[in-house]
């Protein structure tokens, strides 16, 4: 009998246990292809669902841009947070630079996105956790492209 609750015990310790100590997915982004990522969706709603602080970055002249986030930010429930306040996410508003680039036929291309970063992750690629692309063509008007891409990330995070 007590060889048997021995065997049970082992079972259990190498068997169930590893399975409730198993983690939540971790958040980040491969590049797919030039300007496209993969990212780990369940994980980013997870991290966004727990942020409360955001800190939005746009170009310096960008005010429409800036208007736009601010405005998304508050939808998604958050606080904005100023450049020199530690925020639990980044939202990058940014143009993409197509300048030297020859792409052959009508088709659609990337021309703006939306990157989002964990700090506490790190600096650059390794605290990205999301990347929003919108494709469309290129001589889309600015204030068009925002719309687009932040009514389109709005679907994605509805979505999930």
């Amino acid at each position: 009998m007590r060889c048997c609750r021995l065997l049970i015990a082992t079972l259990f310790a190498f068997i169930v246990l590893p399975l409730y100590a198993q983690k939540a997915p971790e958040p980040g982004c491969t590049l797919e292809k030039t300007d496209y990522y993969q990212c780990n969706g369940d994980a980013f709603h997870h991290l966004l669902a727990v942020s409360k602080n955001i800190r939005v970055d746009t170009g310096r002249m960008d005010s429409f841009g800036r208007r736009q986030m601010v405005k998304l930010v508050g939808d998604l429930g958050k606080k904005l947070v100023a450049p020199e306040q530690r925020p639990d996410l980044v939202f990058e508003l940014a143009w993409i630079d197509r300048s030297g680039r020859i792409d052959f036929g009508p088709g659609d291309v990337a021309v703006a996105c939306l990157n989002i970063y964990d700090p506490s992750r790190g600096q650059g690629e390794r605290g990205l956790v999301w990347v929003e692309t919108l494709t469309g063509q290129q001589d889309l008007p600015w204030p068009s492209m925002v719309t687009q891409l932040l009514q389109q990330f709005q679907r994605h995070v509805a979505g999930a």
